[in-house]
This record gives C-alpha cells, sequence and structure tokens, in this order.
C-alpha cells in the first residue's frame, strides 16, 4: 500500500491498494492508468475502472466529465509515470538485486536460461523470459512475451521477498520501444548477435538497432556491458554505452574467447580464455550458436566475480537449454534435434548445423511448418532454404488457428519451393513427427522445429494442450518400436 502522495507531487493522501492499466483486472481503492496502446485507448475504460473501485485516475486528455467522488491526475505522458509509479510501489525491486539484461536478435532464452542455471552457483537466481518466469523453485508460464509494466515490476517485488539476488530478464525490442523497461536498474547489459527482426513492428532495421541500442545507453558507469566483437554492430553498441565493456568473441583479440574448437552433433569441446587462464570445456550444448553463448555466459561470470577457476566447472555442469538445439539423448541409430525455430535465420542456422554432421550415408529429415499469422513471402522463402539442406521435409501444423485445410495450404507455399527435397503435408503434427521416426534409417538426423519447449498450440482464441515436440519424439520411438508399450492416461495419447 502507499499513500496517493507518495507516488504523485499532490495533496492527495488516499491510500492506493494496487495499480492498474487493464480496466478488467482494477480492484477496490487502486488507481488506473489510462494507456495509450497500439489498438486501445485506456481513456475509453475509465467508467469501467470506477465500476471496478479504481479511486483515481491517471490520463493525458481532456476527459467529457468528471466526478466528484474521484480523484483526476492529468499529466502529459501516462506511460512514463506508470513506469515511474510501477517502480515507487513495488519499492524500487531491481535496485535490491544484480539485474541482467539479455538482447539480441537470437538467443536471449538460451542465454539468460545459462545465466540462471550457472549464477545459482553462486546468488539465489531467478528468471523472467519470453514465455515463462521462475524464482524460488516456482515455474510459471508469463502471459506476454513482453511483460507488461505493473507486471514485471510485481514479480520482481516478489522475488526480493524470496530473497532472489541475481535476476535475468529477456528484453525485447518491442518491450523497449514500448518503454517496459525504462524504470529497471540493470547492473549488467548482454548483447547476443544482431539481424532484422519484427520490422513489421519496428518498421525500419535501423529503429529495431536504436532499440536494441537503448538498453546499452541507460547503463550506469559502474554497470558492465558485455558485446559481441564478432558481431557487425559492435562498434554501434560499444559507442552507445559510457558503462564498463567485456568483450567476447572466437578470436584473442577479445577479453573472452575461445580457442582449439572441436564441435560435433552431441558435444563441444574448447578451450575457455579468459584473465589469462585457459579453461577446458567439455558440454553437452552444441554448435557456434551456442559457443557463443557460452562465452558471453563466461564474460558475465567474470562480470559477476565468479572464480576463474570454478568458471570451467560451472560451464561443464549445465543442462541443455530444453527445446534449443536440443539434441535428444537416444538408444537410437539415428539422431533427433529439436529447436524452437521462429526466424528464417534459425532454420538456416540449424538445417546448416544438421548439414556439418550428417555422415555419409544419412539424411536430414526435417518436420516443421510455417506459424499460420506469417505472410506467403516468409513461406515461400522458407521453402527454398529448406530445400538448400534437407533430404525429406514434412511440412505439419505450428498452431492450431486453421482447420487441416488451411494447415495444408500455408503448407504448400512452403512444399512448392521444394525442388530438391522430397516432401509430404501432414497436418497433424504428433502424426508427422511420428512418420519421420518411422522412416528414418541409421545415421539419419531428424529436426523437428518451430515448438521446442511450448506446451500449447494456439488457437484463433486461446490455447489448447500440446505435450512439447521432445515429449512427442520420445513418444513416437516407443509407439514404433516398442509395440507393446501402452501409455498411461497422463502420457501423450494418439
Amino acid at each position: 500500500m502507499k499513500k496517493l502522495n507518495e507516488l504523485f507531487d499532490c495533496e492527495y493522501d488516499a491510500k492506493i491498494y494496487s495499480i492498474h492499466s487493464d480496466s478488467r483486472y482494477v480492484k477496490r481503492n487502486s488507481l488506473f492508468f489510462c494507456i495509450e496502446g497500439l489498438t486501445v485507448d485506456g481513456h475509453q475504460y475509465i467508467d469501467d475502472a470506477i465500476f471496478q473501485g479504481a479511486i483515481a485516475i491517471v490520463h493525458s486528455k481532456k476527459l467529457p466529465y468528471y466526478r466528484s467522488d474521484i480523484i483526476y491526475l492529468k499529466v502529459d505522458d501516462v506511460k512514463a509515470q506508470l513506469n515511474r509509479v510501477a517502480n515507487i510501489f513495488f519499492d524500487y525491486p531491481s535496485t535490491k538485486m544484480k539485474t541482467i539484461g539479455v538482447t539480441g536478435s537470437g538467443g536471449k532464452t538460451t542465454l539468460a536460461t545459462l545465466i540462471d542455471q550457472a549464477l545459482a552457483h553462486k546468488f539465489k537466481t531467478g528468471y523472467f523470459g519470453s514465455d515463462r518466469l521462475s524464482y524460488d523453485g516456482m515455474d510459471l508460464r508469463q502471459p506476454l512475451a513482453t511483460p507488461e509494466v505493473i507486471y514485471l515490476h510485481q514479480h520482481l517485488s516478489r522475488m526480493v521477498s524470496r530473497d532472489v539476488e541475481l535476476v535475468a530478464i529477456e528484453v525485447s525490442s518491442i518491450g523497449l520501444v514500448l518503454e517496459r523497461y525504462t524504470d529497471i536498474q540493470f547492473d549488467i547489459a548482454v548483447m547476443t548477435s544482431i539481424e532484422p527482426r519484427h520490422l513489421e513492428f519496428h518498421g525500419t532495421f535501423e529503429e529495431y538497432l536504436e532499440a536494441k541500442l537503448s538498453l546499452f545507453s541507460q547503463l550506469e558507469e559502474d554497470c558492465q556491458a558485455i558485446l559481441n566483437e564478432d558481431d557487425k554492430y559492435f562498434d554501434k553498441f560499444k559507442r552507445a554505452t559510457r558503462a564498463n565493456i567485456i568483450t567476447y568473441s572466437l578470436t584473442d583479440k577479445s577479453d573472452v574467447y575461445a580457442k582449439n574448437l572441436d564441435l560435433s552433433l552431441k558435444q563441444s569441446k574448447f578451450i575457455l580464455c579468459l584473465d589469462g587462464q585457459e579453461i577446458p570445456v567439455v558440454t553437452k550444448l552444441v554448435g557456434r550458436y551456442n559457443l557463443y553463448h557460452l562465452l558471453a555466459l563466461g564474460a558475465i561470470m567474470k562480470a559477476c566475480q565468479v572464480d576463474t577457476l570454478k568458471i570451467g566447472e560451472i560451464i561443464n555442469s549445465l543442462d541443455v537449454v530444453g527445446g534449443r538445439y536440443e539434441v535428444l539423448d537416444l538408444d537410437e541409430s539415428f539422431d533427433v534435434a529439436v529447436d524452437h525455430c521462429q526466424e528464417l535465420s534459425d532454420y538456416e542456422r540449424i538445417f546448416d548445423f544438421a548439414r556439418k554432421y550428417v555422415k555419409e550415408k544419412g539424411r536430414i529429415i526435417g518436420v516443421f511448418g510455417p506459424s499460420s499469422y506469417r505472410g506467403k513471402r516468409y513461406r515461400e522463402q522458407l521453402g527454398r532454404i529448406a530445400d538448400r539442406y534437407l533430404d525429406h521435409a514434412i511440412l505439419t501444423n505450428q498452431d492450431e488457428r486453421l482447420e487441416n485445410s488451411g494447415i495444408e495450404k500455408i503448407c504448400l507455399d512452403v512444399q512448392n519451393n521444394l525442388k530438391k527435397a522430397t516432401s509430404i503435408i501432414i497436418s497433424q503434427r504428433q502424426f508427422a513427427i511420428e512418420q519421420a521416426i518411422e522412416i528414418a534409417s541409421p545415421d539419419d538426423i531428424i529436426l523437428v522445429l518451430g515448438k521446442g519447449e511450448e506446451r500449447f498450440m494456439a488457437l484463433e482464441v486461446g490455447t489448447s494442450y500440446y505435450a512439447g515436440d521432445r515429449e512427442v519424439v520420445l513418444e513416437s520411438i516407443r509407439h514404433v518400436y516398442h509395440d507393446n508399450y501402452e501409455p498411461s492416461n497422463d502420457e501423450f495419447m494418439y
């Protein structure tokens, strides 16, 4: 609870028990912010908020009428005030623990998850991702890929109350533009890699890049910026920040680098070099994609003053991040990799990864399909990329917004651009995965792409349950190779 004059420079001392920007969740004795969003204007819902129990309204527009029993606070920028007030209302939570922001065009989830794992050896950690958040033994599904300001500060405050000492936060370009992180005090900001993403929102790549740079420009001089020196936009990030810079790359020009690389389908071996030490690493995290994450992680642990000799031990103990370049541990003659691929560059990266390590007589079999919200041009490009790498493609659904006939139609846009690879469309994802298992021969690599750890299928409205690609693969193997296996009621059923 806060008094209104603690939140604003005003004479009102009304007690405020909650703050809201969505009228549907307003409670008694609350403060409502009229946010002008991308599709709705909170000013239209003032009456709803008052009916629900709001006693004070923060607005920027002139209102048609004012009630005598309600406090009205007119401001120039409601969004800025919401950020400021949320931080005060929840007692400045980001200042009470070490806060690490991870941004980039790919790898945010993987790196933030690895930070949570690795730094747990020294701190009590929390994780705030695009699809879930976790702390103190709790693992919660995140309702929005870009968390709303109040939700973000509220859960950071709860982390503080649970004695969390360090939190890793995925910071998206959209969230930066929407000013979701303006009043978060970051101690460390990490850049993964930069390529064009979300241009339908940002308009141009330059605006997208500026959004990413803004995270680093808000760092204070005593903070750390962890930068990928191999990325072609490195110099822009270097110039954007006043913070202390720690660099990582695959060359010895950086503060943290790797040498003697020995990368394979199922493990990575290399020497991690930092602070004059050469640390042997052997890990199940595979591909150059993950190699850069491990180098960034080494730089982060250096910034967090983890003992250098302990860093290698920690990295070697890390678990694979589920559904992200995850090569399943199977007792089969073929291999299966699962990845959350969303963008075209994600697909090309893992296709190339499989092509590098498939044996001479092996094939690459891809199970994937475009999300229904992707446009025709995206689907055609996906087909052309897949055709360069795959031997066989099984095209299927990634969500259930469309009927089977609709799924088949969007898959045809991919299939029509597969000139070399053979292909088939199987609308139901579970059956598509089982088909891949059935046709797999020794030395084949099956790539199951697009869902990863997602345990749901998006519908036109809401979601339906989905077991997750890893579980469906394992169930399919039992189903295909162990005919006498009878799944229990709580397992995935065909």
